[in-house]
């Protein structure tokens, strides 16, 4: 009775399924397969100049550097737009930085240009 109240309360199993070391095994396997496609997908996406503009623009206006807080309903959905670009801020940050710089680069060259206003 007490190692089934030590189990339920403390988490303890020693005899779980998934504690198994094989699958344990498994799961690190398929996630790190997962991190690979997401790192594969984000330097596709990050490999053009042209993706590079549009997820400039995107970081841009979902607000990733601004405040959300407006004081009203308007804030919920600002806080909205920011986590989705936050998410896709983390991901170019996690898997390719150094194409996030060069977003950056292209972007002060556009406004420099005149092509492209300060967002």
């Amino acid at each position: 009775m007490v190692a089934l109240v030590s189990e339920f309360i403390l988490g303890e199993s020693r005899d779980h399924p998934l504690d198994a070391p094989d699958i344990k095994t498994e799961q690190a396997k398929q996630a790190k397969l997962v991190r690979e496609q997401q790192e594969e997908d984000i330097r596709a996406v990050m490999g053009t100049y042209q993706a590079r503009r549009f997820v400039w623009e995107t970081l841009s206006e979902a607000g990733i550097f601004k405040t959300t807080f407006t004081g009203d309903r308007r804030g919920d959905y600002n806080e909205g737009r920011r986590s989705m670009g936050l998410f896709l801020f983390e991901r170019v940050m996690n898997y390719c930085p150094e194409l996030y710089d060069k977003a950056r680069d292209e972007h002060i060259a556009r406004m420099k240009e005149g092509t492209e206003d300060d967002s």
